[in-house]
């Protein structure tokens, strides 16, 4: 698995219990703390929560290391380093790995081989998929759906019908088509957009004399659906290099392959001329922090 797209799903353990009277400066320290201990191992890491870390990587592991070993190592840090515990997941998809981390707490490592997501998925109940919200699985289980695996298999009418405009992205993300990367002709010319965009990101910061914590990419497609993704970046940034990275890797989470891309936007986040604690916080509640965004019109096929 080290020369192939892996998804690494970690799972902190008894975040929020490292700070009994839940300081604001104290869980923002240990946030910190997480992040740069994370990133000593990898670049690109995201924060959907507080407790959680994403990484989608290409080369993530050492040529002469097992994934295994990788992310016992980084387990074996976090512990040493903040005295918390956490697990790993690994596998090809993100629902896949973040099923395999929960499977592994409170401080194991699992990887899943790669091709054989659906045996893991397929049966495990609505409720495992965590972008779910209630209302709808209770649609779905009026219906007679309750595993992920029927809900892959919905037809898009149908899907449409019971989740709404949410639709293709869920089902997408539980069959396990998330994480593939873009082709060479298409996906070339998204990659060169990508880097347009951080490029005038990048001048407008610069500009402005601010910085960046945090990346959003949106995609908008011709069936009127939009995707975003978020990252947090490992410190705060308005360079190219780290701003066009940051973006091809929130694309290759993004594409989907069964429409026109007709609109796409960068924006940076959590903007500050100084790391300030108040922001840094703000970012893994969603809040809306002072931001700059760069808009592009591409009009490209996936087909």
């Amino acid at each position: 698995m080290t020369s192939e797209q892996v998804v690494v799903h970690v799972t902190i353990e008894h975040f929020f219990d490292a700070s009994p009277a839940r300081r604001l400066d104290d869980l923002v320290s240990l946030t910190d703390r997480i992040d740069g201990a994370l990133a000593r191992f990898a670049e690109g890491w995201q924060r959907p929560s507080a407790d959680e870390a994403i990484l989608l990587h290409q080369a993530a592991f050492g040529s002469q290391q097992s994934p295994l070993d990788w992310a016992g190592e980084l387990r074996d840090a976090l512990h040493q380093e903040l005295g918390l515990d956490c697990s790993v997941g690994i596998a090809a998809t993100r629902v896949a790995a973040r099923i395999c981390s929960r499977m592994a707490r409170p401080r194991g490592v699992m990887l899943w081989r790669s091709g054989y997501e659906k045996k893991l998925i397929d049966g495990l109940a609505l409720e495992e998929l965590d972008e779910l919200r209630p209302e709808q699985v209770k649609k779905l289980h009026a219906r007679g759906i309750r595993t992920m695996g029927e809900l892959g298999s919905l037809a898009p009418a149908e899907a449409r019908e019971l989740l709404g405009s949410q639709a293709p992205k869920l089902v997408t993300l539980v069959r396990g088509l998330e994480s593939g990367g873009p082709d060479s002709t298409s996906g070339g010319r998204l990659l060169k957009s990508v880097s347009i965009l951080a490029r005038r990101l990048s001048r407008r910061l610069a500009k402005s004399g601010q910085e960046a914590r945090g990346l959003e990419l949106r995609l908008g497609y011709d069936d009127g659906i939009a995707d975003e993704q978020y990252t947090l970046l490992p410190k705060p940034t308005a360079t190219l290099e780290s701003l066009d990275r940051a973006g091809r890797r929130l694309l290759e989470m993004s594409r989907r392959r069964d429409r026109r891309i007709t609109d796409l936007s960068l924006t940076a986040t959590g903007l500050t001329a100084r790391r300030s604690p108040i922001d840094q916080l703000s970012l893994f509640r969603h809040a809306a922090p002072r931001e700059v965004a760069v808009h592009l019109v591409p009009c490209i096929s996936n087909q």
